[in-house]
């Protein structure tokens, strides 16, 4: 069996507060990268959104140094990532176009010019229309969620008429673990690989919680597919360390259960795949990575529905000034103050769409943040909307009675 670490990074986690992001940086984020530092044999696919990025970088530069270390000799694959990690089927393609683009624009800059191939997109998040995007940005492949495959390859396309199984009433040994082909709209594609949960990952907390042995553990995954692949370990990275109230597997004892495991081939995704190309075609429904494989964690919540029909509009405010403000600069009026604060919509929304303030147990603070991200994106906008009319006044378009 082919296989890499996976971790997610993503400092906008729902259980954390703001002001624990120091602590979370080093009681998680540095035993996890530091892991991997000591154990040269392990392979891993690394993925922080773009704001963690930022925050590292302006308050943690020893960690990037060490991801850039631990990229430079080749022992983990940099994937790509979003800003504020939206649920992109959620949001209309061109936002998350604008979330993607914020990211490779930070990620190129932090490390040398590097374009990823690979893609996490959060909570496994995707549909059709996402496909397009993403192919569109030149991304080549994509961690699934197995849930979401299950479903699609049983064509239980119609939740209302047809019954989902929870992911665990699936058959943890079905094999999920070989690339295959994501149909998108319009002719688009992408290759997907699997996140492979329950099943073989369940084996790790398994053995953690002394419910098997190691060698239980290793022989277990030893009789998968031996040409198959395995994303291994905890997905997010907060559950290295322990910072509460996530961390709850310490690097050390991580690290014995890696190294015990000789079934284990390391391999780099993106090494896997330029061996083992897709040879199944699959178009994939949409949903995301929760227990019935759908939105409704980040939809089907009081909260959440007002706080999606903020963002919502807050997004037609802003397309309105953006037609404004690209006509009134074509007629040539000034509108240096009003495309600025049209700049400030857009990026106030990247941070609104977040979807740990609205799924799974967000605390108060996380959820706030995105209702006052949505509300002053909106003003943002509409600030921006009265200087452009102001400015189509000057031109001598005003009204006359």
């Amino acid at each position: 069996m082919h296989g890499s670490v996976f971790f997610h990074a993503n400092m906008h986690y729902a259980e954390i507060p703001r002001e624990r992001l120091g602590e979370l940086a080093e009681r998680s984020y540095a035993p996890a990268l530091g892991l991997l530092h000591d154990h040269p044999q392990f392979r891993a696919a690394l993925e922080f959104s773009g704001f963690t990025l930022e925050w590292l970088e302006a308050n943690r530069p020893d960690l990037i140094d060490l991801i850039r270390t631990l990229h430079a000799r080749g022992q983990v694959e940099l994937m790509g990532s979003t800003y504020a990690d939206p649920i992109l089927p959620l949001i209309p393609p061109d936002d998350a176009a604008r979330q993607l683009d914020r990211y490779l624009a930070i990620h190129s800059r932090l490390f040398g010019g590097h374009r990823p191939l690979g893609l996490y997109v959060q909570e496994y998040s995707l549909d059709a229309a996402t496909v397009e995007v993403l192919q569109q940005m030149g991304y080549r492949w994509v961690i699934v969620s197995s849930g979401q495959y299950r479903i699609s390859k049983r064509e239980l396309f119609n939740t209302r008429l047809q019954k989902v199984p929870a992911q665990e009433e699936f058959d943890a040994k079905e094999p999920v673990c070989r690339p295959f082909t994501i149909q998108g709209a319009r002719g688009s594609s992408v290759t997907g690989l699997t996140w492979n949960m329950p099943g073989p990952n369940d084996l790790f907390w398994a053995w953690k919680d002394g419910r098997m042995s190691l060698t239980e553990v290793d022989g277990a995954l030893g009789a998968l597919d031996g040409d198959g692949f395995l994303f291994l370990c905890t997905a997010d990275m907060e559950f290295v360390g322990d910072m509460p109230p996530q961390g709850s597997f310490p690097a050390p004892k991580l690290a014995e259960v890696l190294t015990g495991l000789t079934s284990v081939k390391w391999t780099l995704p993106g090494e896997y795949l330029a061996a083992h190309p897709p040879t199944e075609v699959l178009y994939l429904k949409t949903g995301a990575g929760s227990r019935l494989s759908d939105l409704a964690n980040w939809t089907n919540d009081d909260d959440n529905r007002r706080l999606n029909a903020l963002c919502d509009d807050a997004r037609s405010q802003i397309r309105l000034t953006e037609a404004l403000v690209g006509l009134v600069a074509a007629l040539g009026a000034g509108v240096g103050e009003a495309q600025r604060r049209l700049a400030a919509a857009r990026d106030t929304l990247l941070l609104a769409d977040n979807s740990d303030g609205r799924g799974w147990k967000p605390i108060a603070q996380r959820r706030l943040d995105c209702f006052d991200h949505a509300l002053t994106a909106r003003d943002r906008a509409a600030e921006a909307l009265q200087l452009a009319t102001e400015a189509v006044k000057q031109l001598g378009f005003a009204s006359r009675n």
